[in-house]
């Protein structure tokens, strides 16, 4: 029988050897809603470019002869940055190898839902990244509780939002509303008493992360911590053409094992893998986000609802 690299780490549920291992981010998916509601885009190490291009509009030849239409549409191109996610888990030697109720393997299990959490915070609020594009940067916004109730109240908020958009000939594709607002939508009707959320359950399995629904008639999903800021001008939620919020990935998630590296905690102090026993799990991943056009969006805020407290 062949005798297993000293080096080889034996967690009692598999080895990890020195080399990077790397997993798919399609189970990041299920908990992103950035990935769910944006458009995937082609993306490498140097990052990804994208292109927009007004309607072309042609038109009726009166002969085979005759001069055929010219058009000139407008173009909009920019690139997309890459921005890099890592986290790395200090560990007990002697935990890991015992690996009590499968604990490596539940870590690799939570590293797609810590990645899509910063995926969806990286194309909120830019995740602290100087020139990061991100929703936050949106100015369109609308209040909920600004319409009275014999106007349409919270329906017409979101009306107005809608509003907002057609004027500026955008689109409405769907909106995401952060869960803290749901008690206020779950009890909005429109003007004929017709609840403003209507639910759409897409099969037997539910997903804990979403909420799926349908509001003013578009896709609508409920997700957790999207909220930010405090009182009337907390942000709630966004309703838009996400078909303007571009996204994409550098393969997939690389995992990494050391027993010999040293790390630096919040408090500046370094600490030896080698001196206090620890193996170091270590996570990376390549993304980036672009929000291509900020006026496709409506930055919905709190306003006088109970959602500000």
């Amino acid at each position: 029988m062949a005798t297993p690299d000293p080096l080889l780490i034996n967690t009692g549920d598999f080895y990890f050897d020195k080399t990077t291992v790397s997993v798919d981010l399609s189970d990041s998916r299920k908990y992103s809603w950035v990935q769910q509601l944006g458009t995937q885009v082609e993306f490498g190490l140097a990052g990804g470019r994208y292109l927009d291009i007004t309607d072309i509009n042609g038109g009726f030849v009166a002969a085979e002869s005759g001069k055929k239409p010219i058009a000139n549409p407008d173009t909009v191109k920019g690139d997309i940055a890459v921005r890099e996610w890592a986290v790395v888990i200090p560990m007990s030697l002697r935990l890991f190898k015992a690996n009590p109720d499968g604990a490596v393997a539940k870590i690799q299990r939570k590293m797609p839902e810590a990645f899509a959490r910063a995926f969806d915070d990286l194309a909120t609020t830019g995740a602290g990244i100087v020139g990061q594009s991100a929703l936050s940067s949106v100015t369109n916004t609308v209040s909920l509780g600004t319409s009275s109730v014999a106007t349409g109240g919270i329906w017409q908020d979101f009306n107005t939002g809608l509003s907002t958009l057609v004027h500026a000939d955008k689109e409405l594709t769907g909106t995401v509303l952060d869960t803290f607002v749901e008690p206020v939508v779950n009890g909005a009707v429109d003007l004929q008493g017709r609840p403003l959320f209507v639910d759409t359950p897409v099969g037997p399995e539910t997903n804990a992360v979403l909420r799926q629904g349908r509001l003013l008639g578009h896709p609508s999903q409920f997700v957790k911590k999207l909220r930010t800021g405090t009182g009337a001008t907390r942000v709630v939620g966004y309703m838009g053409d996400w078909t303007r919020l571009l996204w994409g990935t550098v393969g997939g998630i690389d995992y990494f094992v050391s027993r010999e590296g040293t790390y630096t905690d919040d408090s500046g102090t370094v600490h030896s893998a080698v001196q206090e026993n620890l193996i170091l799990f270590r996570a990376e991943a390549l993304l980036g986000v672009q929000v291509a056009d900020t006026n496709a969006f409506v930055k919905i805020q709190a306003g006088t609802t109970s959602a500000a407290s």
